[in-house]
């Protein structure tokens, strides 16, 4: 209500409602002279839809209450159209991204006011294991609390320009009577003006310099991506291929000088004649040059290789490098 009035909104709040909220909500608006609209779902496509009617100006605030039964519907939804009765290490390798690209990538980019509550947890930890002199562990490290979140993936909860954790404390008074707050506890402020502020039973006069901040905020463009090139590794399976069958070449190859007693030249002539023989049938004597053709060159190669031992153990000539340099390679067939 307050961040309506200061902007002088004058389209309707869009409430998404999954905590039967919208019902006391619309009437508190009503009261500030707000026209409210409300849709029970918990579907994360209603919820980009809303987004929609945003950046179209049909409305002017959205409200998500709350965003942790989307995520959780996401996540009931992967598990029925993947047939998974519980989720693994790879499925939330596989849901954590996509509601990366599905959710927090276009909540990014939409221009509006949006608002969204979420459940609270905790953070885990484990402690260090105890170890005895040897090394050994003697006791393993517990699991314990290290934190507060809200139950969501990822960062969501970090991507707005403010993040409040409400939290109930309770105490009894002077006389032993029991006294209960609901307080305020900033996580994230971008404006810095109320960044690690507590307040209890929080008004908007709490916030309102964060709002005061935004509205000051100049608005210009701003420079965009000057390289779009991917950069990242991918799967790329032909690649593997290529590269298992050119080691499984190059293994065949060292087998072939193995196999003539070559494959661990000590002596010098072994190791001349070796080098002569790569030379001849590699055009070079380079490791990293021979590493870098492709496993169909490799195949002719080892092919040429075997070619001209089986012609030297024939020939037994008395100078070995002699008749490898006047040797002809034969084509291929």
């Amino acid at each position: 209500i307050g961040v309506y009035k200061q902007l002088k909104l004058t389209k309707p709040i869009l409430i998404i409602d999954n905590e039967k909220s919208a019902r006391f909500l619309i009437t508190i608006f009503k009261k500030a002279g707000i026209k409210a609209l409300a849709k029970d779902t918990k579907h994360l496509a209603d919820v980009i839809q809303a987004f929609e009617f945003l950046k179209k100006q049909e409305i002017d605030y959205l409200f998500i209450d709350s965003l942790s039964k989307v995520y959780y519907q996401f996540v009931k939804d992967y598990k029925i159209k993947n047939r998974k009765e519980r989720m693994y290490l790879n499925d939330w390798g596989a849901v954590i991204p996509a509601w990366q690209e599905e959710f927090c990538d276009k909540f990014l980019e939409v221009e509006g006011n949006i608002s969204f509550t979420g459940r609270g947890g905790f953070e885990y930890e484990k402690e260090g294991d105890e170890l005895d002199e040897e090394g050994r562990i003697v006791h393993k490290g517990q699991m314990v609390k290290s934190g507060v979140k809200m139950k969501i993936a990822g960062e969501t909860p970090f991507d707005p320009d403010l993040n409040v954790w409400m939290q109930l404390e309770k105490e009894l008074d002077k006389k032993g009577r029991p006294v209960q707050k609901n307080v305020g506890y900033v996580f994230k402020d971008r404006s810095r003006t109320i960044m690690g502020k507590r307040f209890e039973f929080p008004t908007y006069k709490n916030f309102k310099s964060l709002v005061d901040f935004i509205v000051e905020l100049p608005i210009g463009k701003v420079a965009g991506e000057t390289f779009t090139n991917n950069l990242t590794p991918g799967n790329d399976y032909d690649y593997f291929d290529k590269r298992n069958k050119q080691q499984i070449e190059t293994e065949i190859i060292s087998g072939i000088f193995d196999k003539y007693g070559l494959g661990d030249a000590r002596s010098k002539a072994d190791k001349q004649i070796k080098a002569t023989i790569i030379e001849k049938i590699f055009g070079t004597t380079s490791q990293t040059e021979i590493s870098k053709m492709n496993h169909e060159l490799l195949k002719k190669k080892r092919s040429e290789l075997e070619e001209l031992f089986s012609q030297l153990s024939t020939a037994q000539p008395e100078n070995v490098i002699e008749w490898v340099m006047s040797y002809h390679i034969k084509a291929a067939a």
